[in-house]
């Protein structure tokens, strides 16, 4: 059986590769990780899958930006192509949704504020 690694490559939104951040590499149908590390100084990361089937891939740094990717293996253990680079910046996390709360709360409180501002204000 021919073994092929499967490659990813990190990149932020401008080109700038990831270097250095965490990956951690899904196996079809596990909870636990297949494989983790971190890229190279390029935000390259491979690894030989065992098995076929939509591979998990994920890469985070240490601001907060993460990257998520389905990498689909066949039969003949062959990376599809279409995986490309992992490009972009997600918002994603256990902090995520409190951000959008924070978001919510803030327009929610600056709007009473003007709202209240405005209607104290003496008239002439």
């Amino acid at each position: 059986m021919p073994e092929q690694t499967a490659c990813l490559q990190a990149e932020y939104d401008d080109g700038e590769p990831m270097s250095y951040a965490r990956v951690e590499i899904q196996a079809p149908g596990s909870e636990l990780p297949f494989q983790s590390g971190r890229t190279d100084r390029n935000g390259r990361f491979c690894f030989l899958p065992d098995i076929p089937g939509a591979w998990g891939l994920e890469a985070s740094d240490a601001m907060g930006h993460k990257l998520r990717l389905l990498s689909r293996i066949d039969e003949n253990m062959v990376p599809s192509t279409d995986t490309g680079n992992m490009k972009g910046m997600y918002r994603d996390g256990p902090w995520a949704r409190s951000m959008k709360i924070v978001d919510g709360l803030a327009v929610i409180f600056g709007s009473a504020g003007l709202i209240a501002w405005w209607r104290s204000r003496k008239r002439c």
